[in-house]
């Protein structure tokens, strides 16, 4: 299994504060997805300039203030998923697989109780990129 990034993954009901202290700690919001999967959901990913990264997203539907996991980037999703099930991993309650089109993402649990992120992010060729290469051969 390919691992691209491996990462805190904090699901919060107050993600402004959690963004504020990363920030004080010296992280930078990178990127802000609004509306996940139709719902309510907003994840913000925070980078350090010495490579740390967090992700944060804002819910309101949990059992407490906030829950802690881990976010995994992969590069082959069923591959990741067919170990992860092998090893007692299930989809965690309430959600499902997410498609947004640029990423394939599943939050799941583990036999102990702690929560993964599985994702895959889906490049798309550079066709620009891919016609100057074919250029250099020429």
């Amino acid at each position: 299994m390919k691992i691209t990034s491996f990462e805190p993954y904090i699901l919060t009901k107050d993600a402004g504060a959690v963004i504020s202290l990363l920030s004080e700690m010296g992280f930078e919001k990178r990127h802000q997805q609004d509306n996940i999967a139709d719902q309510s959901l907003t994840g913000v990913m925070m980078s350090h300039k010495d490579g740390f990264k967090a992700t944060i997203v804002q819910t309101n539907d949990l059992p407490r203030d906030s829950v802690t996991g881990i976010r995994v980037n992969v590069g082959d999703f069923e591959e990741a998923y067919d170990l992860l099930t092998a090893k007692g991993f299930k989809k965690a309650p309430g959600t499902d697989i997410v498609n947004t089109g640029s990423a394939k993402a599943l939050l799941m649990m583990a036999p102990s109780g702690f929560l993964l992120e599985l994702i895959h992010h889906i490049r798309k060729e550079n066709i620009d990129g891919a016609a100057a290469d074919l250029r250099k051969e020429l």
